[in-house]
């Protein structure tokens, strides 16, 4: 698994094309089998179970959930090496 998998799949919630649940859940998948970033990973797994169209008490709604995205696609698209993801989603 390429980590340009991942970015095609937050390409589809940034596009606007896909903001189902089951589109957090499809990319949760994707997200268990990529070993690098981990921190940028489990942060953005831990989003993704949040994830609900709409919101909600507790939850994460599109909006949220678009910031995030452009947030981890700005580290994504950098070099694959690239070391300075450390708590991306929570500082932007």
């Amino acid at each position: 698994m390429s980590h340009l998998s991942l970015v095609a799949q937050l390409e589809l919630f940034e596009s606007g094309a896909d903001r189902s649940v089951q589109w957090a859940k499809d990319t949760e998948s994707l997200l268990d089998q990529i070993a690098l970033w981990d921190e940028l990973i489990d942060d953005l797994q831990d989003q993704l179970a949040l994830y609900r169209p709409g919101g909600g008490p507790h939850l994460v709604d599109e909006h949220e959930m678009a910031r995030i995205v452009v947030s981890a696609l700005k580290v994504l698209r950098k070099e694959p090496n690239s070391q300075n993801q450390i708590s991306v989603l929570k500082n932007e």
